[in-house]
């Protein structure tokens, strides 16, 4: 198939872990996020990446820190928790890349935003199709969200804790690379999860973006996602700066 390309060197922004792209050696990008909610917003400084350890096979890891600011009363800020992956590539096709792969969160956060997490399991298949002027990405999964406990302040009297449950979560999405020439390739991600807790939405989001390499070898990569559920922000801005190695 003449011009086929699967942009190896680009990543999506949301399923940047549920993706069947693979690094030559190792992919390393720091990242900003700006997020705006209905009565709060938050700001989070993270780091993520991964390492070709075989020519099938990759493990990486995502870790941030964020910010939390309420409309009303006091804001928060803390470690977030951790995510560790690995991904084996179970298709690699000329036209086809498929590949499987597991998360575990790691509850590690020192100052909880939303409480104290315990573990989270991820299983998830993810393709990329190449077509003569862009690619394809496809994602399906399912996540084992563990629960968590808030603390509820109490104006009259003692503070009090409360238990959130944990749900099965299904999630699937959808997008593409477009290159537009060597430097600059557009993105677009459809991304849709059920809910991960008891009485809560599901995030699901529009995702477009653009990815622009430097003679450097650096990546400047920014995107803006809409929210289409009550359980993702309202609006998010995503900027970073990556390499591959």
């Amino acid at each position: 198939m003449a011009g086929v390309t699967f942009v190896e060197e680009v990543r999506p922004f949301v399923r940047y872990i549920e993706d069947a792209g693979f690094p030559e050696t190792m992919y390393g990008e720091g990242v900003f996020q700006y997020q705006s909610w209905d009565g709060a917003s938050a700001m989070m400084f993270g780091a993520q990446g991964d390492y070709l350890i075989s020519p099938l096979m990759v493990v990486g890891a995502r870790l941030g820190f964020m910010s939390w600011d309420p409309d009303a009363g006091d804001g928060e800020s803390g470690l977030m928790d951790m995510d560790v992956f690995g991904k084996y590539l179970v298709i690699d096709g000329p036209e086809m890349k498929l590949a499987v792969g597991a998360l575990l969160n790691l509850p590690i956060g020192t100052d909880k935003i939303f409480g104290n997490s315990t573990f989270d399991i991820e299983a998830f298949g993810a393709l990329r199709y190449a077509l003569d002027k862009l690619v394809l990405l496809g994602n399906f999964g399912f996540r084992i969200n563990g629960g968590y406990e808030i603390t509820v302040e109490n104006p009259f009297g003692d503070d009090f804790t409360t238990d959130v449950d944990g749900e099965l979560s299904i999630l699937f999405g959808g997008g593409m690379l477009y290159p537009l020439n060597e430097n600059v390739t557009l993105t677009g991600e459809f991304t849709f999860e059920t809910e991960r807790y008891d009485g809560a939405d599901g995030p699901i989001q529009l995702t477009p973006g653009i990815d622009y390499a430097l003679a450097s070898g650096l990546k400047i990569r920014g995107a803006m996602a809409l929210g289409l559920s009550d359980g993702a922000p309202d609006f998010t801005f995503q900027a970073g700066v990556a390499k591959n190695f």
